[in-house]
This record gives C-alpha cells, structure tokens and sequence, in this order.
C-alpha cells in the first residue's frame, strides 16, 4: 500500500461534504431486508419503496424468529411479492439463509446485540458468503448496517478509489485503501464510506465529479450507457445490426464479428425486458438491467456446432438474477435458445477452470430441467376471457389445460395430469384459440414447444 495513494484519496474525499453520522434499524428484519435488496441494485427507486412497504404493513415482524417463521409459512418464492410487494422470488431464499445464520450464531443475545457480536467475530465474513448471494459488499454493508465500522467496497467505492490513485483496485485492496485513509482523517471509515456513497451515487453531482477530477478517467458518456433509454438501446441496436450485415456482405467471417455479436445480444436483451445496460463496461457477472431489476448476464454466439460452450465467471456469478443466451445467423436474425433463472442455469453448468454450458444441452433443456426444477411461472389455461395477467402469468376459462413456463421448458396439464407428449397438446390449445398451424400432420413437426408457447403467450396477451 503506497502512501502516496492515501494522500491522493484524502485530497479527493476533502472535495465532497461529509453525511451526518449513520442511524441504524431497531428492528433486526430490516437490517437483513436492507442489505440482501441492495445488492447491485438502484437504492432509492428499489430498495427504499420496499423497506417501506414492509414497515407500514408489517411491524410486527420485528424479529429473527418471526421473520424466519414467515418465510418458511409462504415459500421462500412467495415472500418477496407478500411482504415487500417485489416480483423477485429468488431473494426469498437469501433472505431466509442469512436470518438463520445469525439467528444460530448470536450467542443467547437479543437479536441486534447477538447480530452485532457475530458481525464482529473473525469467522463473519467467512460464514456469511457462504450463502449463495452474499459477496464481500453485501457482507460488509450488514457490519455497517449493524454497527461495525467498516468498508462496503461497490462499485461507486470502487470507481471513487480507482479514479482517485488513477489505477484499478480490486475489493480488498479498496476496503484497506479507505480505512487507512479515514483512521489517518481522524473519522469513522463507515461515515467516509456513505459520503462517498451518496456523492458518486447522485447524478446531479456529476458537474462537481468533473470538477473535483473524479470524472477524468471515466469512460465517455456514451460508453457508459446506463442512461440510454428504450428509443436510444432500440436505434444502437439498428445500427449494430446494419454494420453487422455490412461486415458479412464484405465475406467477414462471421466468427471475427463478436465485438458486433456481443453487444448486439446485450441491445436486444435490454430492448426484450424493456430494462437497460448495466452500470460499468465489463460489470461483474451481468450485463442487462431488467425493468423489475434483475441483473441479467447475456451471452451471444454465431456458432452453430453442438459443441459449442458458454463461459460464466464463478467469482461473479453471484451477481446474475437471469442468463439470456442467444445465436445470431449469417442473416443477421436473433434465436433466443435460453432464458431463466440463474438457479437453473446453473444446473446445466459444468466446471471447466470457469463454469460452462454446452450448446448441445440447450436443444433438450426437459432433460436437465424438467423434473429438476420448481415450476414458478404458470400460465393457466381455460379460452379467450383473460382473468388476470403479469409478466407471464395469465389464466383464460372454459378450457381445461394448465400450461406451465419456465425459461425454455415447457409443462402442460390436462384435468390435472401432467401430459408426457407436450408438443400435440401445444398444437390442440392454438387450434382452440384460433392460432394458424402449419404443421401438415404426418412426419416430423419443425416448430418448436417454446414457439408454440409464444404464439400462445401473443395470442393472449
């Protein structure tokens, strides 16, 4: 650690205001709701309206116990939307993990005493990444959260280091560099850390970040392109495109076009989830926003053998909610060959130095998922009368299928029998709703279940 560094650091932080002190939860479940909402996600718009929800609603749940009750009563899958009005089932089970592991580990304290003291046993940071989750940043923010003063190294402590020492700091090295930094100002590293926070975290600093010099290694605006909105992301996409079938009409091979492949894969997935691109180029783990904030890593081929693999870091994928992957032809035209949580992502990956899908799994996803997997998005069937519908749930009447979705497999259920051959059934409910069949009858049918879903899902919607 260069002592040079630390002066520069302190030069910077004397060009912004300094936050009050912190002010801390009385009750334990928001510590726990805090930290785990805020991973990578936007603060004030996301997590704030939640924990809000969750107080008025909810006082009552103001306890370990309670809270590790309540989410084992409705499912880890259901706590999220019931009591912090979030459509992300995942972070049930997060949530759950990391109440039950300080619950177990507070010592015969009361809850935020017992949770404290863990906080600060060496074996902390240790244990609690162990839930699958939880990084170094989220740890740490529970310490802060929980009177530890500490370092929560994200992404706008990392910028602020890295742009303040002119060099790139990994998380350590950036927990270590502001610590000193702060014992050496004679303030609490934990004030430091959330002034920092709110400055780099405000757009309407960022006259003064250009100011202070904050700004003068950023990648330029358009680079960065988290600003973009959807009539912005669907014109770079336009234009990726057209200099994509420029590049192929020149007979580039298309394998040397992944610089246009990839971030045509990205534009299009931004564009499908009407959300936007991720934060930073190279962002850990993911590269789409979603509009209900899921972090989304997408990758993108031109390859059409079997063989073909999908590499996924293990040190961040923590950080991926989805995974989107996509092929893109000589053509230019776009196949979305998946699409689901990362849970089940996972499930398809192998360990090969870096985590791995096989292309060649992706054409028979019911084999590794099917009976793997909790179907969580159901589409109800029964005729043309929509009774309710989100994002892929909807239910119709007077017919007696149940159509199951999730990702790229696909269920269906006639009077409450699971249905082996799906792709028949598929083709009876579009003949009902009226959806055009090309299939002649006899010899192998091109379409695939997942069209058929689609063209189900149009239909309706």
């Amino acid at each position: 650690m260069d002592d040079k560094d630390i002066e520069r650091i302190k030069q910077e932080l004397a060009s912004i205001p300094l936050v009050d002190e912190l002010t801390y939860y009385e009750n334990p479940c928001l510590v726990i709701l805090d930290a785990v909402m805020s991973r990578s996600r936007v603060y004030e718009t996301t997590v704030v309206p939640r924990l809000n929800y969750f107080k008025t609603n909810y006082p009552e749940i103001n306890t370990l116990d309670m809270l590790i009750n309540t989410i084992n009563k409705v499912g880890t899958e259901n706590f999220a939307s019931k009591f912090l009005d979030y459509q992300f089932a995942d972070i049930g089970k997060v949530i759950l993990d990391t109440a039950m592991l300080f619950n177990i580990n507070k010592n015969n304290f009361e809850d935020l005493e017992g949770m404290k003291y863990f906080a600060s046993t060496p074996n902390f940071y240790k244990e609690i990444k162990k839930i699958n989750g939880i990084g170094i940043a989220t740890a740490r923010y529970l310490a802060i959260l929980l009177g530890i003063d500490t370092v929560k190294p994200d992404v706008h402590i990392i910028r602020f280091i890295s742009q303040s020492i002119d060099r790139k700091v990994s998380e350590e090295e950036a927990v270590d560099l502001l610590t000193k930094a702060a014992k050496e100002m004679g303030e609490s590293v934990a004030r430091i850390d959330n002034s920092i926070w709110q400055f780099m975290s405000n757009p309407n600093n960022q006259l003064e970040k250009e100011k202070t010099g904050l700004m003068a290694n950023s990648e330029p605006i358009e680079v960065r392109v988290n600003k973009m909105t959807l009539f912005d992301i669907r014109k770079s996409l336009e234009e990726y495109q057209a200099m994509f079938k420029r590049e192929i009409q020149r007979n580039v091979p298309i394998g040397e076009l992944t610089h246009l492949t990839g971030r045509i894969g990205e534009l299009y997935v931004a564009d499908k989830v009407k959300g936007t691109m991720a934060f930073d180029t190279n962002q850990k783990g993911f590269d789409v926003f979603s509009n209900d904030d899921k972090r989304i890593s997408v990758k993108t081929t031109s390859s059409s053998s079997g063989s073909h693999q999908f590499f996924f870091n293990a040190n961040t994928i923590e950080f991926v909610d989805e995974v989107f992957i996509l092929k893109i032809d000589r053509d230019g035209e776009i196949q979305e060959l998946f699409y689901d949580s990362v849970d089940n992502a996972r499930k398809l990956m192998v360990d090969r130095g870096k985590l791995a899908i096989s292309r060649s799994k992706l054409s028979n996803l019911e084999k590794y998922l099917t009976d793997k997997v909790d179907i969580s998005k159901e589409i109800m069937g029964q005729n043309t009368s929509i009774l309710s519908m989100d994002y892929h749930d909807f239910e119709i009447k007077d017919m007696n299928f149940r159509l199951f979705i999730n990702g790229n497999v696909i269920r269906v259920e006639e009077n409450g029998v699971l249905i082996k051959s799906v792709k028949p059934k598929l083709r009876e409910i579009c003949g009902l709703l009226g959806i055009e069949v090309t299939y002649p009858g006899s010899g192998s049918d091109p379409t695939t279940n997942n069209s058929y879903a689609r063209k189900i899902v149009k239909k309706i919607g």
